[in-house]
């Protein structure tokens, strides 16, 4: 049944040739399939500067089919699972520790773009496929102003899946926003209100992967049987801007406070029109932030051998471990801006309470414990913050940034660094320094549950970090170096304890992107060389590969005057084998280990693009090489890959 699926996909694939397309919005690949004149929709996101980074709206569809940004990483199995990144600059940091694994998915205000549109627009993804390893996927986007100030939105994605050896689907996961923006002269509002909840059936990886390697069948056991991870995020923010003199004005400028990082990394960001100040401005600021975070972990069966290997058990009739933070904000800045130089100071205090598990069993059901069963933690943080931005000519501009932690948890840490910025015409380059000394994690001080206990008291993690970029245009180039070093880095050992590495821990990250054009023939290119100085700390894979073959065509219909793009191509991801963490589903965090290898394998992709007017349709087979080779892929360690799969998408834009 594999085969003739394949044996279809590709007599599908056989006649066309095509394009490609960026989530929105995106930066261009080659050529733009922007919004008519008329229904022009312009984003932004806005920094701590209240400074707009825009971007032009476009229905572009080039990278369409790169529906999983899981792939090629370290996560478990299916689509929305818990991830690992295999690369170092990939990696995210939350501000509740067991949020880490869904860094780059959640929506919170600081990922939040806003919005301006002279009609009703509307942006719609739908993503499915797969028999036996399943996986739903829906992107909603609607935006509207009210009138010229005032605009309101929605974002939703709705993700579902479920692994090629379970009945059911094991993971169901929403990440909603509403949002609003009103603009005029004077006065700038931003509100977001972001809510995410994540919830999927643990396995703990499976029993033997000899057992399945020699299986003839997909019968996989997992070493659990009713476990389950919940995740509850709940963002809200509220951000004014109020002008003593001067007025908000959004003028386009190419160089002034590019995002530099986006500009070199194709990011969704595409700041060609940025605020540029013709006359002084003063404002004061004021931000109002509201975060709640929770975590549950519940197993039936508490006694299972899978945790036999941690020191204490709390409970032998059930688990219901918890943990939250809360926080609450308040932010006041005073900015200056002209056409050459930001500058701004501001005093952040945050209240933020942390809670979880008292030492003790709780001897209640796996959901109904009461609050008495939880301690408590709770701070008051102040944070001076500053920073400054000058544009020297039209060509070159430096921007600076630091903050102190005067008081709380975090008392007496700091944050300094500086970018410069060079661009001309076609090509550009900067240079990045930035110095930390932070408070480790409080959970990584403090934590207890069921399994895992844990009370240390850890020394302040200082981090030097430094990047230099270079781009080509013309030439299709991107050349990025990050050179790192830590000292007293902090990470999960192979014990599931919190370890702090007293020594320098040196890292260095380097990245090649080279597109090769010819006719209508694209190669894509993205190569990743990576060093850490401690492997037994930090283990990483030493290189990372991800190529593109794509040839594009346009069907021109001559009797109706419409168009047909189409995109055929082929994708391939490696790395070379390494030891990568494993997950422990009591914690939902990856921590080192020393048994189990995943990588070097080839994961070969084949994939169809099409559009026509608004609407762009993809068919994919992902892991198409499965279909002949052994059953030795794993996408972490003990969780299996899927043999092969057949994915279908289908992205609408509406608009008056």
């Amino acid at each position: 049944m594999r085969q003739i699926a394949v044996i279809l996909f590709i007599l599908l694939l056989a006649p066309v040739i095509s394009l490609a397309q960026k989530k929105l919005p995106a930066k261009t690949d080659v050529k733009k399939d922007t919004l008519p004149p008329g229904n022009i929709v312009h984003a932004w996101k806005v920094d701590d500067f209240n400074h707009q980074d825009s971007v032009l709206i476009d229905t572009l569809w080039y990278n369409k089919h790169k529906f999983n940004p899981w792939i090629g990483n370290n996560y478990l199995t299916s689509y929305g699972t818990p991830l690992r990144h295999n690369l170092l600059n990939e990696r995210q940091k939350t501000e509740f520790l067991f949020n880490n694994p869904f860094g780059h998915v959640l929506k919170n205000h600081q990922n939040r773009f806003f919005y301006n549109t002279k009609s009703p627009f509307t942006y719609l993804i739908y993503n499915t496929g797969g028999s036996k390893d399943s996986q739903v996927n829906l992107d909603i986007l609607h935006t509207q102003n009210i009138n010229e100030y005032l605009n309101f939105g929605i974002d939703a994605d709705i993700i579902s899946s479920k692994r090629f050896f379970e009945e059911d689907k094991s993971l169901k996961s929403h990440y909603l926003t509403f949002f609003s923006s009103y603009n005029k002269e004077n006065l700038n509002i931003y509100f977001s209100y972001n809510t995410n909840k994540i919830e999927y059936d643990e396995i703990g990886g499976i029993e033997s992967t000899e057992l399945f390697e020699d299986s003839s069948d997909y019968t996989v056991t997992g070493r659990l049987n009713n476990a389950q991870t919940l995740l509850n995020t709940k963002d809200i923010k509220l951000s004014t801007e109020l002008f003593l003199f001067g007025k908000y004005e959004n003028v386009p400028d190419s160089l002034y406070d590019k995002n530099l990082n986006d500009s070199l990394t194709h990011s969704q960001l595409d700041t060609t029109q940025i605020n540029n100040i013709n006359d002084k401005q003063l404002s004061v600021l004021y931000d109002l932030g509201y975060v709640t975070n929770e975590k549950k972990y519940s197993d039936e069966n508490p006694t299972h051998s899978f945790y036999s290997d941690y020191a204490i058990l709390r409970d032998s009739n059930n688990t219901a471990d918890v943990a939250y933070r809360k926080e609450l904000t308040n932010h006041f800045r005073i900015l200056y801006k002209d056409s050459l130089k930001y500058l701004k100071a501001g005093l952040k205090h945050e209240f933020v309470q942390y809670s979880f598990l008292k030492d003790y069993k709780i001897g209640d059901s796996t959901i109904n414990y009461s609050r008495s069963d939880l301690k408590y933690k709770a701070y008051n943080n102040f944070i001076l913050n500053m920073g400054i931005r000058f544009k020297f000519s039209s060509q070159l501009a430096l921007k600076g940034y630091g903050n102190y932690h005067l008081a709380g948890f975090s008392a007496f840490d700091y944050l300094a660094g500086m970018t410069i910025h060079w661009e001309n015409n076609h090509q550009s380059m900067y240079g990045k320094l930035e110095v930390s000394n932070d408070e480790p994690h409080f959970f990584y001080q403090t934590y207890h549950s069921n399994y895992l206990k844990w009370d240390h008291d850890l020394d302040k993690i200082q981090h030097f970090s430094s990047e230099i970029g270079y781009m080509n245009k013309k030439m299709g180039l991107n050349i990025t170096v990050q050179p790192e070093m830590y000292n007293n880095y902090v990470y999960l050992d192979s014990e599931l304890q919190p370890k702090q590495y007293p020594q320098s821990l040196q890292l260095l990250s380097a990245q090649i992107r080279k597109d090769f054009h010819l006719g209508e023939f694209t190669l894509n290119n993205k190569i990743n060389f990576q060093y850490s100085s401690h492997r037994e700390v930090l283990n990483v894979p030493e290189y990372y590969l991800y190529h593109e073959f794509k040839f594009r065509h346009i069907f021109k219909f001559k009797s109706t005057g419409g168009k047909l793009y189409s995109q055929l191509g082929f994708s391939v991801y490696y790395y070379p084998e390494y030891y990568a963490d494993s997950y422990m589903p009591s914690l939902n965090l990856f921590y080192n280990q020393k048994q189990e290898k995943i990588g070097g394998k080839v994961i070969l992709n084949a994939f169809l693009n099409l559009k026509i007017k608004r609407t762009a349709f993809y068919l994919k087979y992902y892991h198409l090489n499965g279909l002949w080779e052994p059953r030795e892929y794993y996408t972490s360690p003990l969780y299996p890959m899927s043999s092969g799969m057949l994915k279908f998408g289908i992205t609408w834009s509406f608009y008056n």
